[in-house]
């Protein structure tokens, strides 16, 4: 550990708020092996039939609607986590 670090830390700065994160050579690897699992999986997937009733897909749209218009605080993250506190 860096000890500058844990003293600006201990402060109440962010040291590692101004430097970029690096990326390992195993992220990558990790990133595509779930990609390929994913498309292995996939590609045997077949549609699922079940039926929908488009009367209640627009009554669920219309509420979420409201909800949103009424408490748009509460759908986005940053205002809704910057003021409390845990």
């Amino acid at each position: 550990m860096d000890h500058a670090q844990v003293e600006a830390s201990l402060a109440g700065d962010d040291p590692l708020a101004n430097t970029a994160p690096s990326r390992r050579w195993w992220d990558y690897l990790i990133l595509i092996l779930a990609v390929g699992v994913f498309a292995i999986l996939a590609k045997d997937s077949t549609r699922v039939p079940f039926a929908m009733d488009f009367r209640w897909v627009i009554v669920m749209a219309l509420a979420i609607k409201v909800e949103i218009h009424d408490h748009p605080q509460q759908w986005t993250l940053v205002n809704g986590t910057r003021h409390r506190r845990f």
